[in-house]
């Protein structure tokens, strides 16, 4: 196998493993365990960094390389390969992207809630607990005085409809 067919193919894993994400120009995985998931950063700025290789073995390994002699040697392992492939740029820009990424669930900019896993239409990635939202709103007959539905729904207490005007 060239080199380019095998960045081609080690890139395909890692992409099809749904963990590797970029990070702002940084590449990280997620790393999951029964009680943890976390992001893992396999490069800053293009230098990858010392645990990648142990963290990318996860996802693939180099095969064994049979010796005239009948011997058996392991490959070189992910660690060498690594910098080539989470360097090149056809790669990093197939990542998915995250835009945010939280340790609770958090609200999209839609205020739809966005619960533990990946988002990929909104590029959120949240590791937290499941939630469940409990709505309820006040009766407007039983909320305090200044709380007039008018008020509620004309967006507050202003002296004029000129108050109301947001600037564009």
């Amino acid at each position: 196998m060239t080199v380019d067919g095998f960045l081609a193919e080690a890139g395909q894993i890692l992409h099809d493993s749904g963990r590797v994400f970029r990070r702002d120009d940084d590449v990280v995985l997620e790393c999951r365990s029964p009680d943890d998931r976390r992001l893992e950063v396999l490069a800053v700025q293009r230098r990858m960094e010392p645990a990648a290789p142990s963290l990318l073995t996860d996802l693939f390994v180099v095969g064994v390389k049979a010796t005239r002699k009948g011997d058996r040697h392991p490959e070189r392992d992910a660690g060498h390969a690594g910098p080539a492939l989470l360097n090149a740029q056809d790669f990093r820009d197939s990542l998915p992207r995250i835009r945010r990424y939280a340790r609770r669930p958090v609200f999209d900019a839609d205020f739809n809630l966005c619960g533990p896993g990946w988002h990929a239409d909104r590029g959120i990635l949240v590791h937290g607990p499941d939630v469940t939202v409990a709505v309820s709103a006040p009766s407007l007959d039983r909320a305090p005085p200044p709380l007039t539905a008018c008020r509620l729904t004309c967006g507050g207490c202003w002296a004029s409809s000129a108050g109301r005007t947001t600037p564009t």
